[in-house]
């Protein structure tokens, strides 16, 4: 497994790209969390093809700041077809349709960093919220 966003501002692509989509694309962000080497997201958006445009435009922008910081792992991510793959082909979008429910996914969110040990407490991790200055 490789660890991707922790370093070389990786989650400000991340954040910028997400930014933007609030800004030009009518996303509504809800809750998030960028962990080493997925993320996780509760967004409303109007816009068809947002998870599409998000990986298109966040793998050239990964990509381009790989090849300048860690070119040598670059080659990991080239899959059969020689192209690079930076995010899995398939997504697990859940149709959020109760309270219960959307409270659930978001404390599942806001705790995966305490659960995974990146973090020892959950307020710890507000520091890396703080610094994307993303409106969650």
């Amino acid at each position: 497994m490789v660890y991707l966003f922790d370093r070389y501002n990786r989650w400000g692509i991340l954040a910028d790209s997400i930014r933007f989509c609030q800004e030009h694309k009518g996303l509504t962000l809800h809750a998030y969390v960028f962990m080493l080497n997925h993320i996780h997201l509760i967004v409303f958006s109007n816009a068809a093809g947002f998870v599409h445009d998000f990986k298109k435009f966040t793998s050239k922008q990964l990509k381009v700041n790989i090849e300048c910081t860690e070119p040598e792992v670059l080659s990991l991510f080239l899959d059969n077809t020689s192209n690079y793959q930076f995010w899995i082909n398939t997504n697990a979008p859940q149709k959020i349709e109760t309270h219960n429910f959307y409270r659930n996914k978001i404390e599942y969110i806001h705790t995966n960093p305490v659960r995974k040990g990146y973090v020892y407490l959950l307020r710890d991790q507000s520091k890396i919220f703080e610094t994307l200055s993303l409106s969650a």
